[in-house]
């Protein structure tokens, strides 16, 4: 793994970095027990444990050497825009719960015929790094092994769902989903050159992680994400062997010869660069 001067002053920066925590909310998206999403009336309290918690893994899964920077697609239906909700959200604190529960809904819309996507708590909470004066979100898909978990509070008839540590289970230091969104102003061309950095540890059994564009990255956060060489030969890989399997099954390869291509694609895998051309020849 390459790492610059610049990253490596980035990343000493942001393990010491101060973090203010200002609103947060969870809800529940479980799309194979409910017919719609379990919105939170209220935010979320906090305590020292609660930010502490916040703090570490925006901090941890920011610098994970899985994370990527990404940038918003653009979306011909405003109104079904993650980017615009999260600018409504950020722009707009006193409005904070409304605009959280339209992500929770729009999360819900997306994995709901998908009975392969596990239930979660969607946790938003918006910030302030001690090196900026404006709020950032971070969006984390939290599931019970993370660490924490949700207890339901009634409150005057109204719902909210208070953060709670899980007995005897040491908080995961890097979440499987997560998002962290800056500010508008210093988006694309306004300043860092992306619009939000993204966690999405897709697990794949043949060669660990597998980057790829899932639901949570393609369809939820309606991003592109910045892969690097490392990702694009992984993706490569994984399309090189889902196409020989798909040849197997229908008879358009012999097993010996979907095997030899197999083989041709691990050879390929050691060199630091892929020449597809080459391959394909």
């Amino acid at each position: 793994y390459y790492c610059s001067s610049t990253d490596f002053r980035h990343v000493l920066n942001m393990e010491h970095i101060e973090i203010d925590i200002h609103d947060l909310i969870v809800h529940k998206v479980n799309h194979k027990q409910y017919n719609e999403p379990q919105l939170a009336d209220l935010k979320t309290p906090t305590n020292d444990e609660v930010e502490t918690f916040l703090a570490r893994h925006i901090r941890n899964n920011q610098l994970n050497k899985n994370t990527r920077t990404a940038r918003f697609e653009d979306v011909e239906d405003a109104d079904s825009s993650l980017r615009e909700t999260c600018d409504d959200l950020l722009n707009n604190p006193a409005q904070f719960i409304e605009w959280s529960r339209d992500i929770a809904e729009h999360l819900f819309n997306v994995v709901k015929d998908d009975n392969r996507i596990s239930p979660s708590d969607l946790v938003l909470c918006t910030y302030t790094p001690e090196d900026s004066d404006e709020r950032h979100l971070t969006i984390l898909k939290m599931d019970p092994q993370d660490g924490f978990t949700t207890q339901e509070v009634e409150e005057n008839g109204q719902r909210r769902y208070e953060l709670e540590r899980v007995p005897e289970v040491l908080p995961r230091t890097d979440l499987q989903k997560c998002a962290f969104v800056l500010p508008p102003s210093q988006r694309g061309g306004q300043g860092q050159g992306f619009d939000l950095k993204v966690l999405d540890q897709q697990i794949n059994t043949r060669r660990g992680r597998k980057a790829a564009a899932t639901f949570f990255t393609r369809d939820f956060l309606q991003c592109t994400v910045n892969f690097n060489l490392e990702d694009k030969n992984s993706i490569w890989y994984e399309a090189s062997y889902d196409y020989a399997d798909e040849a197997e099954d229908h008879g358009e390869m012999t097993s010996q010869e979907a095997a030899r291509f197999r083989g041709r694609v691990n050879d390929y895998m050691h060199d630091d660069e892929i020449d597809i051309t080459e391959f394909a020849a």
